[in-house]
């Protein structure tokens, strides 16, 4: 973390990390905000971060719930913010067509098990098919690896399916609640008006809104296998992200050993540092790409205004008096045949820009008529329909042709 970037979340948290004045002289907000981030993104322990920082260990654990509610409050309604109009939506679709090359996708689903101790009198219900004890957190990822929703935390004992249906983002993508599930776009170098959709793996239920792999088969058709390699290259973006929220804070690496609300409030914490340091870095390349626009723009002036300069002085030596002389009739006789000659010529592309004109206000009406038709049929369409729609369409960008696509 850069120190403009420690300075900024600090401004976002020092309202909540504030102490009133009480018997004893209370910690700094920025020592407290310090010493909790150097003890989420280092392995070290409690004991030992409260040493590095001349603190109490009670006082050190008594730091970390309040500080990681302080970070959560402060960022989440900023950097951890669900999409809300058609536009944020259609930025997150270009960003996937923009990286990987797959249209239409509005983000990347899948969750992440956590390690936890076992909490008292629970029984196996945080026992997870990879024989440990964990806390699954499940969200939706952009194209930049930045978290758009936290879906929810649940217990390591629940299928991927079961969650997701008990989500709101699940029930309202059930409900036709999101108007961004109804919006249709055209799929590039087409007129064929194609709706949006999340995708993930296997795992997870197939809806018309959530696209997910076929299955794999020895003699499987090319275009089953080709949207199969497309679209896990484009959902292994929430793989990464996960990646990097663990190998950002070491102290996912071991088991947590806190109560279930701090384990939460801890992974919530750290997703919506995840989401403020990836932003932040792009801000800061931003300005350096920038800056180093104006450097170079900067030196382009310079050299033209020499290349100028030296051109001016070469005509002011040059004696050209005779030959602008001789070369003005010549120029006089060639203009009036030149003016004539595009008198007639653009009365002709006057006549013809009109005829073209109608005739491609007529292929607009029908090409209008045809894209209404179309996304009237596609919005019928089922899930399955709707995926090997899309299948047929990344093969012929692989330069094959399929059957299916003749249906429309």
């Amino acid at each position: 973390m850069l120190p403009e970037q420690f300075d900024d979340l600090y401004q976002r948290t020092r309202q909540r990390l504030t102490k009133l004045k009480g018997p004893r002289a209370a910690l700094d907000p920025e020592l407290r905000l310090a010493a909790v981030l150097s003890y989420l993104v280092h392995s070290s322990s409690a004991r030992k971060t409260a040493w590095s920082f001349y603190i109490g260990e009670s006082t050190m654990y008594k730091l970390i719930p309040e500080v990681c509610k302080a970070i959560h409050l402060g960022l989440k309604d900023h950097y951890l913010k669900f999409p809300s109009t058609n536009e944020e939506w259609l930025e997150i679709s270009n960003g996937f067509l923009y990286i990987f090359d797959f249209p239409n996708c509005i983000g990347a689903l899948d969750g992440k098990h956590f390690r936890m101790k076992r909490p008292p009198h629970s029984g196996s219900w945080f026992w997870n098919f990879k024989k440990f004890y964990s806390i699954v957190l499940m969200a939706v990822c952009d194209a930049k690896r930045v978290f758009k929703w936290r879906l929810s935390l649940s217990t390591g004992s629940s299928n991927e399916t079961t969650t997701f249906r008990s989500t709101n983002l699940g029930r309202a993508l059930d409900g036709n609640d999101i108007p961004i599930i109804d919006y249709t776009q055209p799929l590039p170098r087409t007129q064929i008006p194609f709706p949006m959709y999340l995708i993930a793996d296997g795992g997870f239920p197939h809806e018309r809104y959530l696209l997910k792999p076929y299955q794999k088969a020895p003699f499987a058709p090319l275009e089953e296998r080709i949207f199969n390699i497309r679209l896990g290259r484009a959902r292994r973006v929430v793989e990464r992200g996960f990646g990097t929220l663990v190998g950002k804070f070491k102290i996912f690496e071991a088991p947590l050993d806190f109560k279930l609300s701090l384990s939460e409030l801890i992974i919530m914490a750290a997703v919506c540092l995840h989401n403020f340091l990836i932003v932040q870095d792009e801000n800061v390349m931003r300005r350096y790409r920038y800056a180093s626009d104006d450097e170079e723009d900067s030196d382009d002036e310079e050299c033209d205004e020499e290349t100028s300069a030296g051109s001016d002085h070469h005509n002011d030596l040059s004696n050209t008096s005779d030959s602008n002389s001789s070369s003005s009739s010549s120029m006089s006789v060639s203009a009036d045949n030149d003016i004539s000659s595009m008198s007639v010529s653009t009365d002709d592309d006057i006549s013809s820009q009109s005829n073209s004109g109608s005739d491609s206000g007529d292929r607009s009406n029908s090409a209008s008529m045809s894209s209404s038709d179309d996304a009237s049929h596609v919005g019928d369409l089922s899930g399955e329909e709707i995926r090997d729609l899309l299948a047929d369409y990344l093969m012929s960008r692989a330069g094959a042709v399929s059957w299916r696509w003749n249906l429309l």
